[in-house]
């Protein structure tokens, strides 16, 4: 069964994303991160949102404002998903951030916020 995943970034990036898809290894938003080199996703918009906003990245970029993909996991291999090692989900919590260690084309991706 397919669910919506969702990744945030900035306006400054989304016509490079659009065209390109999400890759990994680009340099990581927070410092001090476990896993660099992966994609990072949600299962909510906002919290993929609220990820961007309290991110480590120049005024530039987060001025440029924040935009937002939706994700069909059909169009992944959901069996690479991984729960976010930087976060510590309690032993009764679903995990709500996932990595992801493969690009993501460009025709994956949906538009959800711009």
């Amino acid at each position: 069964m397919s669910r919506k995943l969702y990744h945030a970034s900035y306006n400054k990036f989304r016509n490079a994303i659009l065209s390109e898809g999400l890759k990994t290894g680009m340099k990581p938003n927070w410092k001090d991160m476990q896993h660099c080199g992966v994609i990072y996703l949600a299962n909510d918009a906002e919290i993929a949102e609220s990820f961007a906003e309290c991110s480590d990245v120049d005024d530039e970029t987060m001025e440029s404002g924040i935009c937002i993909f939706e994700i069909d996991t059909s169009d992944i291999d959901e069996t690479m998903l991984a729960s976010d090692p930087n976060i510590v989900f309690e032993d009764n919590e679903e995990a709500y951030s996932f990595i992801y260690p493969k690009n993501i084309p460009a025709t994956a991706l949906k538009l959800t916020k711009r």
